[in-house]
């Protein structure tokens, strides 16, 4: 059995609600202090990113609404899927995410910035002809030490490290 670290704390975020309700009662059940969430527009980096964002909530949005006239979900149920803005700027030591390519090439400015230098990431959901561009895009983004890690029944895991500052990498 694997045991947990009640002093871990992560958030998750998805685009897609059932996601972030699916992903948020498997970790109550396996008692890991994880809350997912919805991304907040502030996180966009750039103009894909927000387009992106903007799409992802709207959908949510409207998912939301019919589940809400179907299931009687409240409104503050809804609310609590949307990240709180005391969360927006921290930045995190690991960023997972398992998503296509082309959105997370298009996402490599937002992850990058809510990752702490240092930092290390894992990219996953990507096709293998597709696992080089996404690297590029990364190192393209600050990361260093870039590279595709593993390839396997046609899918790539990409990994990497957002470059230290500076001052930062001298001192350690």
């Amino acid at each position: 059995q694997l045991e947990t670290n009640k002093q871990l704390n992560a958030i998750g975020v998805d685009i897609d609600v059932d996601a972030c309700r699916i992903a948020n009662f498997n970790a109550q059940e396996n008692q890991v202090n994880m809350q997912n969430y919805l991304p907040p527009l502030s996180s966009a980096a750039d103009d894909f990113s927000k387009a992106l964002l903007l799409k992802a909530r709207q959908y949510a949005l409207t998912q939301l609404n019919r589940q809400q006239s179907t299931t009687g979900t409240t409104t503050a149920d809804a609310d609590s899927l949307f990240m709180p803005e005391s969360l927006e700027s921290r930045q995190y030591q690991i960023c997972v995410a398992n998503i296509l390519a082309g959105p997370l090439i298009g996402l490599a400015p937002t992850l990058a910035a809510l990752l702490h230098p240092g930092g290390y990431l894992g990219l996953s959901g990507i096709l293998q002809n597709s696992g080089e561009d996404v690297a590029q895009a990364y190192r393209q983004a600050g990361f260093e030490n870039v590279k595709v890690q593993k390839k396997q029944d046609g899918w790539a895991l990409v990994t990497g490290r957002r470059q230290r500052q500076h001052d930062e990498s001298l001192s350690s």
